[in-house]
Order: structure tokens, then C-alpha cells, then sequence
């Protein structure tokens, strides 16, 4: 797709509830078609929606790449989760296992992420595999857009109170730096 332009004829899917996505799709000017996430395949497949956002790896596992015949290479979303415990367990914990709890769980986050990144390059392949046409990022949303519709969602969201706006400003200087130090390992290698 040449730019978001070409989103606000298709019928895209929205996870029913998901204030993230929903800020995504008002900064972009798309009108989503809100569904609860069992409803996606047989709206994908009655035509009710025909364009829906994954990781590569879920849209095997649920099957909807079987219903689409196009996957872009652009990175919009990642798979998230937590292990969530209660404050008042966590409290209850001796200190020692509070430590544990914490160490390990961002030694097995990172297990996961790595695990999840090869699951995702393995799964395109197999969608290429399977006949699906692979839209390359320098095609699909160009960077300079993708960022102007984040900053619009980013300021939708703090101004409704749903993100406080020191965590987006903290999160947009990780980025930067996160950036600046791939650009400078980049230029850094042989």
C-alpha cells in the first residue's frame, strides 16, 4: 500500500475495546470495523473485514492469513503479555523471593521476546511459503507517516487521561535512544 490513504477503502479490523488501536486508527483517519477477536475469521471470511493487523505468527495460529492474500513487512504491532500478580501476595513474599520473582521474570521476558522475534522470521517465511505477497515496508506506510499518526494517538490518549503523558515522554526517550545507539552499531560495523 502506498500510505495510510490506501487503508480508508478496506474494511480493517479493530480489537472491540482496544483504546490503543482505536487512538491508531482516529489519528489515522481510518474507520475500523470493531470486532471481538473470535468474531475475526468469519468476518474475514463472510467479507464483513478484509484487512487485519497481527504478528505474523498469530495470523497462522488463528488461521487468518488463510483468508487474506497480502502480508506487509512494516512492524505496527508486537505480541504483549504479563505475569500479573496481586500487590498484596507480591507483599506477602520475603524479600528474597521478591527478588527472585523479578530477576527471573526479566530473564524469562526476554527468553520470550527473543523466542518470539525467530517465531515471527520463521513464520514469514511460511506465509511466503503458502502464496501470501509480501508488501515491503519501503512500500507499505512510510516512516515519517507512521511516526506523525503515532505523536497524533500519543496525544489523543494523554489528553483523554488513558496515558499520563510522562510515560510517553519517557517512552519516546527510549526510543530515541534505542535508535541512536542502532544507528551508531550500524555504523560501527564492518
Amino acid at each position: 500500500m502506498a500510505s495510510v490513504d490506501a487503508l480508508k477503502s478496506r474494511r480493517v479490523w479493530l480489537w472491540q475495546g482496544d483504546p490503543l488501536g482505536r487512538a491508531f486508527f482516529n489519528a489515522s483517519g481510518v474507520s475500523p470495523v470493531p470486532l471481538s477477536i473470535i468474531d475475526v475469521f468469519t468476518s474475514l471470511s463472510t467479507g464483513l473485514i478484509d484487512t487485519v493487523y497481527s504478528t505474523p505468527l498469530a495470523s497462522i495460529a488463528l488461521q487468518w492469513f488463510t483468508k487474506t492474500d497480502y502480508v506487509s513487512e512494516t512492524p505496527l504491532t508486537n505480541a504483549m503479555g504479563a505475569l500479573v500478580v496481586s500487590k498484596r501476595f507480591y507483599d506477602r513474599l520475603p524479600k528474597d523471593l521478591q527478588l527472585l520473582l523479578r530477576e527471573t521474570g526479566q530473564e524469562t521476558g526476554q527468553r520470550l521476546i527473543e523466542a518470539s522475534r525467530i517465531d515471527n522470521d520463521k513464520s514469514m517465511v511460511e506465509l511466503r511459503r503458502r502464496g501470501l505477497t509480501v508488501v515491503a515496508a519501503s512500500e507499505g506506510m512510510r516512516e515519517a507517516e507512521l511516526r506523525a499518526i503515532s505523536d497524533r494517538a500519543a496525544r489523543e490518549l494523554m489528553d483523554s487521561g488513558y496515558i499520563p503523558e510522562a510515560l510517553i515522554e519517557e517512552t519516546r526517550r527510549l526510543i530515541d535512544k534505542q535508535r541512536a545507539q542502532a544507528a551508531a552499531d550500524s555504523v560501527a560495523a564492518p
